[in-house]
């Protein structure tokens, strides 16, 4: 890190875009996924490659995520494949999560850690129990809007998605697989850390 401005260099690696970047819970990391087909990994207080990157995907990596302990990655691609990472390994923990029918454009998972979820251009929401994949609700609307984000609320019960072209949120209970509410919005979605409330642009 620059001393004199507090910011990161470059970090310098992917051959292609860089589609997603995350920090780990505990600031220390950043893992970058891209165009390339790969998800990268960065020491985030000196700005350098610090692990071996985590490949697997066949295309194209949209979304990453760290889990809320930071022992897991969580990675979504064109290749319609959700993947879980031990980090540290460089391995994959499960095998992928399939059933998507286009490109994952979102990746979550609950603040206990339990669940995972994904938000595809197929206008589903798949969730899977993080620990065993075995498969949980799978939460569509009517019509084929594309799942363009989707986030956790605090308890892990409900979830957030927005959907593009309608710009529409809905709010789902993740374990009934129930639709609680639906409002026009814009692009992106965000919660209040308590979870009462949701903002969108």
């Amino acid at each position: 890190m620059d001393s004199g401005t507090g910011v990161l260099p470059p970090l310098c690696g992917h051959t292609n875009a860089v589609t997603s970047v995350t920090f780990s819970p505990d600031g220390t990391q950043i893992a970058s996924a891209s165009l390339d087909i790969i998800v990268r990994m960065w020491d985030a207080i000196v700005g350098h490659e610090n692990r071996a990157p985590l490949r697997g995907h066949e295309r194209l990596v949209t979304s990453v995520v760290y889990s809320p302990d930071g022992k897991r990655i969580l990675s979504g691609s064109k290749d319609r494949t959700f993947r879980v990472w031990d980090p540290t390994l460089g391995i994959e923990i499960l095998k992928p999560f399939r059933g998507h029918t286009d490109t994952i454009l979102s990746v979550v998972i609950s603040s206990n850690g339990e669940c995972v979820a994904s938000g595809s251009i197929d206008g589903s929401i798949r969730t899977r129990h993080a620990q065993t994949g075995c498969k949980g609700p799978t939460l569509q609307a009517q019509g084929t809007d594309r799942v363009q984000s989707i986030i956790f609320f605090p308890d892990g019960k409900c979830l957030a998605s927005i959907s593009h072209p309608d710009n529409r949120v809905r709010i789902w209970g993740v374990t009934v697989g129930a639709q609680f509410f639906s409002s026009v919005l814009r692009n992106s979605i965000a919660l209040s850390p308590d979870g009462t409330l949701v903002t969108g642009h």
